[in-house]
């Protein structure tokens, strides 16, 4: 037998079991829907969550079900990782026993996904007794994957005192289109209705402290109480480094870093600008640090800022240490607001810090945020290779109190085998940073 009739055999025999392994990869939270005995009700509704769980970009192409029942979806398409929420109403025209298996056409199978759906109901409502004359094709299969939408209502409260916050608002950002919507209230209660699918939310209200968070928009998601954190009151400077009012400037210090003891440096800031780092000892604490560390840096060092927010953009490429006044005006036009794409903000920082590579010197990604920086399996693998083929090592510049993020920070610090630098007010932030590069660019 040749090589090729033993692979056409090979593939013929296993391709039976070729839906099974693709099955293995998508995952139905439940599985099975059972309403048990209903005593009276017009229609049913349930919801389900498909997961993708391999490494191949999922498609749900349709439903097929029974004329009585109607399915909704939050996407289509899921890449690895991603999940999608599954609405499936049942409107019975007879009360009485149900039972039917709903299935869901995907690329990754010609098997499709089975949803078993059962219950029974004593009494229909009087309303679903009332039938319209339907004009539409007679056919015992319907499809339908399509859109729908939910209601959704906020309430604002005062983390320390549990008192309304009337004056609050929400920036929706859906995570499928990035389309964005805002909503404001003036009396603590705010009510929206957007289509089903994961939004990051930026909550805010004057006086308190920026949020972000993430929002799974269902069905039966009805309501949520936002507690706010107000602003610290602002502390007296204890430095002129620690609080800035107008444009940074550099300090008068004649220090320098000696070129016969410290190698030269290049050094990525990779900056959070999150609407959460607005607070007065986050990013204009770090504007005035980066601005008072900047006067021992040489003519052989390079600095670049990387920025990340809703977008990720090069503020400065790799700016010489002889061009300081180039360094400082783009560091005063940093602004907080928005959200978060700390992952392609990883990427280009460490792209820029490979392009700009000194051989022999201390090449550095100083990551500075106040909240938890997702990664997926190419980011590890890339912090991991941290001194390996122009891969800089990463140290983090912690804000906030935030202790999930902080120990999540402290971890990627020692991932990618940098230090873990944590920055509050009243510290002299200047001095932790620019100890740090000496420590890392030392002969």
């Amino acid at each position: 037998m040749n090589l090729r009739v033993l692979i056409f055999v090979c593939f013929i025999a296993l391709r039976p079991f070729a839906p099974h392994c693709f099955a293995q990869s998508i995952q139905l939270n439940p599985p099975n829907i059972d309403f048990g005995l209903v005593e009276q009700a017009g229609s049913l509704k349930a919801e389900v969550i498909v997961s993708n769980t391999g490494n191949q970009r999922l498609f749900l192409m349709r439903a097929e079900t029974e004329p009585n029942f109607e399915v909704f979806v939050s996407k289509k398409t899921l890449q690895p990782g991603d999940t999608a929420l599954l609405r499936i109403t049942y409107r019975p025209k007879l009360p009485g026993s149900f039972s039917s298996t709903l299935r869901i056409l995907h690329n990754q199978s010609e098997k499709p996904l089975a949803v078993s759906v059962n219950g029974r109901i004593n009494s229909l409502l009087p309303d679903i007794l009332t039938n319209c004359v339907s004009f539409s094709p007679k056919t015992n299969v319907t499809t339908q994957l399509i859109q729908d939408r939910a209601a959704f209502n906020a309430n604002f409260i005062d983390a320390r005192t549990g008192e309304k916050v009337n004056e609050a608002s929400i920036l929706f950002v859906s995570k499928t289109s990035n389309r964005k919507q805002e909503f404001t209230t003036a009396n603590s209660l705010l009510q929206v209705d957007l289509p089903l699918g994961p939004y990051a939310l930026i909550v805010s209200a004057p006086g308190y402290e920026t949020q972000t968070t993430d929002l799974n928009m269902s069905l039966l998601l009805a309501n949520r109480t936002f507690a706010l954190i107000p602003n610290p009151p602002k502390p007296a400077p204890v430095r002129d480094s620690v609080l800035v009012v107008g444009p940074v400037s550099p300090p008068s210090s004649t220090e320098t870093l000696d070129p016969a003891l410290y190698k030269p440096n290049h050094i990525v800031f990779l900056i959070d600008l999150s609407g959460s780092m607005k607070a007065p000892n986050k990013l204009p604490l770090l504007k005035t640090a980066i601005a008072q560390m900047l006067k021992p840096i040489r003519p052989i060092d390079k600095i670049s800022i990387v920025t990340y927010a809703e977008t990720v953009r090069v503020l400065l490429p790799p700016t010489t240490g002889a061009d300081k006044t180039a360094i400082l005006r783009q560091l005063d036009s940093l602004q907080a607001g928005g959200l978060t794409a700390g992952s392609e903000g990883l990427e280009r920082a460490y792209t820029l810090a490979s392009e700009s590579w000194i051989d022999g010197g201390n090449n550095q990604v100083i990551l500075a945020t106040d909240g938890v920086f997702r990664l997926n399996k190419a980011d590890r693998k890339r912090v991991a290779r941290a001194g390996q083929e122009k891969t800089p090592i990463l140290s983090v510049a912690a804000f906030g109190n935030d202790l999930k993020a902080l120990q999540m920070l402290e971890s990627l610090s020692r991932d990618g085998q940098g230090s873990f630098l944590k920055i509050d007010a009243g510290d002299d932030a200047s001095e932790i940073l620019l100890n740090e590069i000496r420590k890392r660019s030392r002969k």
